[in-house]
């Protein structure tokens, strides 16, 4: 039997309050609920963050723009850093400092599942 989905509730559980955002660890978690919130995206749809975390699951921080729409945010912020072999290398100050904070909570998480 599959295991049940996912709702906002369970990934907002998961996730850690960080300096005005709620992160959590999973790569693609904005994205899903976005959808479970608003329905279907297409794959030329990204959903975009305002507070710069990619990890961040407020809904308040999110809107849905396209490729050219996140780069040029990226650019107008100033956390566009370049290019890198492979495509665009996006980077900022928040970046280290938020991965750190979201992973101590991440793993605890992870060991508490493991565990049961």
């Amino acid at each position: 039997m599959p295991a049940p989905r996912k709702t906002v509730a369970d990934y907002e559980r998961e996730a850690t309050v960080y300096d005005g955002c709620l992160l959590h660890p999973s790569h693609q978690a904005a994205r899903k609920i976005y959808k479970l919130r608003h329905g279907p995206l297409t794959t030329f749809q990204y959903v975009c963050h305002s507070c710069d975390r990619h990890e961040c699951i407020l809904d308040e921080h999110h809107f849905i723009g396209s490729p050219k729409d996140n780069t040029q945010d990226a650019v107008k912020k100033g956390r566009h850093s370049g290019f890198r072999k492979g495509g665009i290398r996006f980077g900022g100050p928040h970046t280290n400092e938020s991965k750190k904070k979201i992973g101590v909570a991440a793993t605890k998480m992870w060991e508490k599942r493991r565990a049961s």
